[in-house]
């Protein structure tokens, strides 16, 4: 019931003021996949995880199911080829997946392009400011991500997210016109990035998190 799902989540946030791990016994994670390449991807943060090969019987579930926000969305329940139960967005567990949190890394390098230069690990830990994936846990990704003097120039000083939609409720013109330049400014930067890695000069433009 949706009353029993509000309280779950409740659960979920005030356990999250701990750490995410507190919440080992709340949530499983299920990893759907196409290759055998997932084998790489254990779990590695102490949360039970499944691995589920996709098929034509649980293409469709699977994908709705990675969409499927609590107390919003309806869950997907009982997938085929996958253990019982309520499947629901990744993201509660995975918001900004830490690669040493999923698999372990022995060599090479994860290469992470992202939308800001920061990981917030689960979804409740948005909630808290002081909350950021701990730079050992990074020691082998490589993070491609806007400056934070970059977002600082978008209109609004910030990256436009689906909160836009109630902020210019009223003002349909505006939002699009925030979300037009920022995509021009997008494509910009990408081309600069590429520009960068064509010169091999890239290496001091680089920044070592502390």
């Amino acid at each position: 019931s949706l009353s029993k799902q509000k309280a779950a989540m409740f659960k979920a946030l005030v356990l999250s003021v701990f750490s995410k791990h507190s919440q080992h016994t709340l949530f499983d994670r299920c990893i759907f996949h196409g290759d055998s390449a997932v084998n790489d991807y254990q779990g590695a943060d102490g949360f039970r995880t499944h691995r589920v090969a996709l098929n034509a019987e649980n293409f469709r579930q699977a994908v709705l199911s990675s969409g499927s926000i609590p107390v919003v969305l309806p869950a997907v329940v009982d997938i085929p080829g996958a253990p019982p139960g309520v499947y629901r967005d990744g993201g509660l567990l995975d918001y900004h997946a830490v690669p040493s949190s999923i698999s372990h890394i022995e060599n090479g390098l994860v290469l992470y392009p992202h939308f800001y230069s920061y990981l917030k690990e689960g979804w409740f830990d948005k909630f808290w400011r002081w909350r950021k994936v701990k730079a050992a846990h990074l020691d082998k990704t490589i993070i491609v991500a806007p400056s934070d003097e970059f977002v600082a120039s978008l209109p609004g000083g910030r990256i436009p997210d689906r909160q836009d939609f109630f902020r210019f409720k009223d003002n349909d013109q505006e939002r699009i016109r925030r979300w037009t330049l920022v995509k021009q400014r997008s494509i910009e930067l990408g081309e600069e990035f590429l520009q960068l890695t064509e010169s091999g000069d890239i290496a001091s433009h680089v920044t070592l998190l502390q």
